[in-house]
């Protein structure tokens, strides 16, 4: 069985490594940014997602309309062809921002 999905040139724009850098940090927040931090973060991610519709690096990378997009998805998407679309979103806008944040919590108060 072999993979073979296209990559264009213009998938590594500026914009992607801008968006990719974010989330790394993100991902890692925890072990150095203080969780109340993070939580605010989170709530104006949220924000974002409610006055736009979608992250508005992916709405700049992508030029979509569609609320349903999302960086994960895109790229994703290239490997695991059957990836959902709306659980991919619903896993990056809610799952991992709430695991995020209780892993900030749990070693920020727990830890010592």
């Amino acid at each position: 069985m072999s993979f073979s999905f296209e990559i264009k040139k213009k998938d590594f724009g500026i914009i992607f490594w801008i968006h990719l850098v974010l989330i790394v940090l993100a991902v890692f927040s925890p072990l150095y940014i203080d969780y109340k931090l993070i939580i605010l973060v989170n709530v104006l991610l949220w924000l974002q997602y409610y006055i736009l519709g979608n992250c508005f690096l992916t709405k700049k990378e992508f030029n979509t309309r569609d609320e349903d997009m999302t960086f994960w998805f895109y790229y994703l998407s290239k490997v695991f062809y059957s990836l959902d679309k709306k659980k991919t979103k619903f896993f990056v806008r809610v799952i991992l921002p709430f695991l995020i944040m209780m892993i900030a919590i749990y070693l920020q108060t727990n830890m010592f």
